[in-house]
């Protein structure tokens, strides 16, 4: 079995997008937010991505053409262009040396029926690192997946590579995660349990045609994609959380992004990319900043003619 080095999979959220609202700010027909306020030299901004279409839709905007010229640093859920981390103290955990029974059986099995090969004396795969066979898990579930995928292809990663195709640096807001290409390892063996366990959930149905990675079935995929194209999206900015609390760590993702978003948005101008659930109720990036003191006003976008 071939050794795949991916994108690193982050735990994007996808959400349905509700179509009532009961106040203007909370459907203002765009996905792009300017940010100024205390500390502030130049205009930020705040852009709400759907991982499973491609940047190109978004390009055809001019506004979003010229936030990608103006700003001078991007700041993104899970991409970076700075330095590798330092290699952890331990070693990274061989993945054949953690797994239960259960999930070798199962993992076993889609290799067999993916690529026609195991893991069962299989060289490759003895010397695999956790990390690497999450990886070669989801690469192997996406290669016959048309279009954005959630790993490989999508929005947030075109906007990323066209961004710094010009020198310009960019951060990550989860430090882990950090650069394209790396893998995140583990070395202990009960996180590194749940991180194959969470794979495998991902993988559910993928031999079906409109698999995705967030296990969106097709036709809700295509409503929400249809609805985020429209810019019919309900922002609920005077609503508290999500009443289904369909996505738990949302809020606690946006809390610890906040103490980098204020220093970056103190030195320079931004763009800050991450899914458009991470802006939406009182505990999302929009309100966050506002209690913060800063002013955020949503930008209408403009379709380029030519």
């Amino acid at each position: 079995m071939t050794k795949y080095l991916l994108l690193l999979l982050f735990s994007f959220p996808l959400g349905v997008y509700a179509q009532s609202a009961t106040n203007a700010d909370d459907m203002p027909r765009t996905v792009l937010w300017e940010v100024t306020g205390p500390g502030t030299s130049k205009p930020s901004y705040l852009l709400g991505t759907y991982h499973l279409l491609e940047g190109a839709w978004l390009y055809r905007f001019s506004e979003i053409r010229e936030v990608l010229d103006r700003t001078e640093f991007m700041l993104s859920e899970g991409f970076s262009t700075s330095s590798a981390p330092s290699t952890p103290a331990s070693p990274p955990l061989k993945a054949l040396a953690i797994l239960t029974p259960r999930q070798f059986s199962t993992i076993d099995s889609f290799f067999i029926a993916q690529v026609g090969e195991g893991i069962v004396n299989n060289p490759d795969a003895a010397a695999m690192t956790v990390g690497e066979l999450n990886s070669a898990i989801l690469f192997t579930a996406v290669q016959s997946t048309p279009g954005a995928n959630g790993i490989t292809k999508y929005m947030d990663l075109d906007l990323f590579t066209l961004f710094t195709a010009t020198g310009k640096p960019a951060d990550a807001l989860e430090e882990p995660q950090a650069a394209p290409g790396r893998i995140h390892e583990f070395v202990d063996v009960e996180a590194a349990r749940q991180s194959v366990d969470q794979t495998l959930a991902r993988i559910k149905n993928s031999h079906l045609p409109g698999w995705n990675i967030y296990n969106t079935p097709p036709e809700e995929q295509q409503q929400d994609a249809e609805r985020y194209q429209q810019l019919a999206i309900d922002y609920k900015l005077n609503q508290p959380d999500s009443v289904d609390a369909m996505h738990p760590s949302l809020k606690v993702r946006n809390k610890a992004w906040m103490p980098k978003i204020e220093s970056t948005l103190s030195e320079k101008s931004c763009l800050i990319m991450v899914g458009c659930a991470h802006l939406w109720y009182q505990t999302g990036l929009i309100s966050l900043l506002r209690k913060k003191g800063y002013t955020v006003r949503p930008l209408p976008l403009t379709p380029v003619t030519r």
